[in-house]
């Protein structure tokens, strides 16, 4: 489990960048708060492994609390980049919305950037 942590600074400005095809586990789940903010763990964990090809990207993930119930979720994805934007749009299953971020792409990790606050991080296995 990647349990979500408040950090007290700005969240990092996303760069974009060449993103490697492979497998990929989130290793970090970050809420930043601001300069003087909150910080520590929050009750909130989520565990996700992503597999990046040419332009798709299949999500396995599962999220909760301590002592809430989990919810586990299959996904199929599609993505395009535009400068450091990313944008997924799920095929499958139908109906579940799609996810915009600002990203940036290093040759072992990911950074997702999604709202002004929330920074995923998955290293590439």
């Amino acid at each position: 489990m990647v349990w979500q942590n408040q950090v007290a600074a700005a969240a990092p400005i996303p760069a974009g960048g060449t993103i490697t095809a492979g497998k990929y586990l989130l290793t970090k789940n970050e809420l930043y708060t601001g300069v003087g903010g909150a910080t520590g763990q929050v009750d909130e964990y989520d565990n996700e492994t992503l597999v990046i090809g040419a332009n798709t990207a299949d999500a396995f993930y599962e999220w909760g609390r301590a002592n809430g119930p989990r919810v586990s979720q299959a996904e199929n994805r599609t993505f395009v980049t535009n400068g450091s934007d990313i944008t997924f749009t799920v095929k499958c299953p139908a109906g579940v919305s799609g996810i915009a971020a600002g990203y940036t792409a290093e040759a072992t990790k990911l950074v997702l950037v999604v709202g002004t606050a929330r920074v995923l991080t998955y290293t590439h296995q």
